[in-house]
């Protein structure tokens, strides 16, 4: 069976993009930053495809580098983005109570999209400061959203393997996807609240 959920986010789509190109060094000491503040967020998680995108903010100077800020976030209608995706398969096996769900198949696909930044060098040390804490919350509030899905993950497999006999496949398949629907409902509700109570 396989269940691809594709209503999958609240909100606009993503529309970050990936660049490769040469850090100046504030923004690889930024980035060094959101990696140590981060690194309790990230589990190794096997089931959980994380992937994350990276808008860039540049700036010749403070004035242009703040406009760009402003105006790359207005465009895209966020300041970071968590674009997500459970798909299931899963087989069953059939006993003398009838048919009973077996190897659980669940990926979530996690799309993250995060602000990169290189700072300007006539950027005062106070206005870089502030950036650097508005970074650091769009992450925190990113990989909240993403332990979310990690929530997701933990509960929908508890509940998978909790799941009785059915008489026939088709009532199997039918309460499997239930309840992926079910978790995946609650999961959404949860990141409504969050935001909410936080950045969009």
């Amino acid at each position: 069976m396989s269940v691809n959920i594709s209503d999958n986010r609240i909100g606009p789509s993503s529309r970050g993009y990936l660049v490769t190109t040469k850090l100046n060094t504030g923004s690889i000491r930024l980035l060094f930053i959101c990696a140590v503040y981060f690194y309790l967020f990230i589990s190794a998680q096997g089931q959980l495809v994380d992937r994350v995108k990276y808008y860039d903010v540049r700036g010749n100077t403070t004035r242009e580098f703040v406009a760009n800020w402003h105006r790359i976030q207005n465009a895209q209608g966020f300041a970071g983005d968590c674009l997500w995706q459970p798909i299931m398969n899963h087989s069953h096996i059939h006993n003398s109570f009838g048919f009973r769900a077996s190897n659980l198949n669940l990926k979530v696909y996690v799309t993250l999209t995060l602000p990169r930044v290189w700072f300007p060098e006539d950027m005062p040390s106070i206005t870089r400061d502030h950036f650097v804490r508005q970074v650091r919350e769009i992450y925190t509030h990113e990989y909240k959203h993403r332990q979310y899905k990690i929530e997701f993950y933990n509960e929908f497999t508890r509940d998978y393997n909790r799941l009785r006999s059915y008489r026939t496949r088709q009532e199997l398949y039918n309460e499997t996807s239930r309840l992926l629907w079910k978790h995946y409902n609650q999961t959404k509700a949860k990141d409504a609240l969050f935001d909410r109570n936080g950045h969009k």
